[in-house]
């Protein structure tokens, strides 16, 4: 069964996102086991290995790996 999450707007390194899709992000990426998370545990504010894991989920999925959701 596939999860559905509904974010408030676009995630992306170049925009200013919502800290509550970033933490959702996290998590869902995280359990998937795209994300690793980082020494200091997971933040809600976006990273550099949220981005790797956006994109490398992307890959995997046959999606355009922008780093933007």
């Amino acid at each position: 069964m596939v999860k559905v999450y509904r974010l408030k707007s676009s995630v992306s390194p170049q925009d200013e996102v919502d800290l509550d899709d970033v933490w959702v992000l996290k998590k869902a990426l995280k359990k998937s086991g795209h994300y690793d998370e980082p020494q200091h545990g997971m933040t809600p504010y976006p990273d550099s290995s949220l981005f790797k894991a956006i994109k490398r989920f992307q890959i995997e999925n046959s999606l355009r790996p922008d780093g933007i959701v």
